[in-house]
């Protein structure tokens, strides 16, 4: 017997010994005649067979054992584990799905009125936007992070220019790439006045529906992108 072949049958029978036994000095008895049948194998292949299989024998011994313990607890026992069990998952997954698919935000601000008003609650898909374009006039939520702590915050906004776009106003309206936009949303006889420029890479230019009291890209300039939290869906 080679010297590799010896390290690694010592090797396997540690690690089948640790399976049976555990921190204890005596496993089951089919789990110790498991490691007295050991002896019996010959050369490296033979062992590592023996020993996953032994591991595998374990496992499943060990999971029927502990489905007969839960199926001889009393009845309240096993409705109360199954109920405690119920609600940690259920929990976890909507922890989850609020931190990272889908989250109502209540919005203070009246950026966007009348299409979403002050006190409302909207529903955010914050996923969709990393694998999907975002699109022009789609309403986000965006964060905006300032020098002051009241500079920063998160509020809703309409995407109006998207990199490479000339966004630019004139008569109190809006062009993109020349095109003056057609904006039913806003209030009646709302004014639009900016400043042109071009968005550049990485970035979106957003203003509020509110124009006479929105702050937005107006006073900022074009926002990156990774400050968009997420498509609004609607209200929530």
């Amino acid at each position: 017997m080679t010297a590799l072949t010896r390290v690694v049958r010592r090797n396997c029978h540690r690690l089948l010994s640790l399976a049976v036994r555990g921190r204890r000095t005596y496993g089951t008895d089919w789990g110790e005649a498991l490691l007295r049948e050991f002896a019996e194998t010959t050369g490296t292949w033979e062992a590592l067979s023996w020993t996953a299989g032994g591991i595998r024998t374990v496992w499943r011994e060990r999971r029927h054992r502990r489905s007969i313990r839960r199926r001889a607890a009393p009845l309240p026992v096993r409705v109360t584990r199954r109920l405690v069990t119920t609600v940690a998952m259920t929990a976890v997954a909507g922890t989850v799905v609020n931190q990272f698919v889908l989250t109502v935000r209540y919005i203070p601000s009246v950026t966007m009125e009348p299409t979403i008003m002050a006190t409302d609650r909207v529903l955010v898909d914050r996923l969709s936007h990393h694998w999907l374009d975002l699109r022009h006039g789609e309403l986000i939520m965006l964060r905006r992070d300032g020098d002051a702590p009241t500079d920063s915050f998160t509020a809703p906004f309409r995407l109006i220019g998207l990199p490479g776009d000339r966004i630019e106003c004139a008569g109190g309206r809006v062009l993109r790439n020349g095109s003056v936009l057609d904006e039913p949303y806003l209030p009646a006889g709302s004014v639009t006045d900016c400043d042109p420029l071009t968005v550049p890479a990485a970035t979106v230019y957003a203003l509020g529906d509110a124009r006479a009291n929105a702050r937005d890209s107006r006073e900022w300039g074009p926002v990156p992108e990774n400050r968009v939290v997420g498509r609004i869906l609607g209200r929530a």
